[in-house]
C-alpha cells in the first residue's frame, strides 16, 4: 500500500509539495496536486501488477507511474482547447532479476532525465558528468523535445 501523503522536496522553493492520496482502486493509487479540479486534472498515479508465472518462467513484475496535467493549447483554428499532458514511466522486470541490474536501469533513466549519470557505461563505478553536455542539455531535451516539437514523435 502506498502512503497517504507523498512529499516532493523543492530545492528552490520554501514550501514542499505535499500530495494527498485521493483513491485506491485495486492495483492503482491516485494522488492529486493542489490545483487538481474536476474540470482540470493534475494527478499522480501509481500502478502495480502481479507477475503471472508459467511453466517457462516466474513471470514479469510490472509497475507504472503516471502524471497527468490538463493544459491549454491553441488549436490550428486559433481556439484555445484543453488537452492532457501525460508523462509515464513503465517498469517491467522478469522475476529473479538481480537488484543491481534493476537499480542500474533506473539510474540510466534518471540520467536521461536529469543529465547526471552515477555510472559509467558498464555500470562499474560512480561518476558525475556535470561538465558534459548532459547537464547543459539533457538527452531528453536534446533528443525527445525537438522531435516532439517538430511532430516526428
Amino acid at each position: 500500500m502506498f502512503p497517504t501523503t507523498i512529499t516532493f522536496t523543492q530545492a528552490t522553493a520554501v514550501n514542499n509539495i505535499v500530495l494527498e492520496r485521493y483513491a485506491v482502486n485495486g492495483n492503482k493509487s491516485e494522488y492529486h496536486f493542489s490545483d487538481h479540479t474536476d474540470v482540470l486534472r493534475h494527478k499522480l498515479e501509481f500502478y502495480r501488477y502481479a507477475p503471472r508465472a508459467s511453466a517457462a518462467d516466474f513471470g514479469v513484475r510490472k509497475a507504472k507511474v503516471k502524471i497527468t496535467k490538463d493544459v491549454t493549447v491553441t488549436s490550428p483554428s486559433g481556439v484555445d482547447i484543453v488537452k492532457p499532458l501525460v508523462v509515464t514511466l513503465d517498469v517491467s522486470y522478469p522475476v529473479g532479476t538481480p537488484e543491481t541490474d534493476e537499480m542500474h536501469a533506473l539510474s540510466d533513466i534518471a540520467a536521461i532525465i536529469t543529465g547526471v549519470c552515477p555510472w559509467d557505461e558498464n555500470h562499474s563505478a560512480d561518476r558525475d558528468i556535470t561538465n558534459s553536455a548532459w547537464t547543459s542539455n539533457t538527452y531528453f531535451n536534446a533528443f525527445a523535445r525537438p522531435l516532439i516539437e517538430t511532430g516526428e514523435i
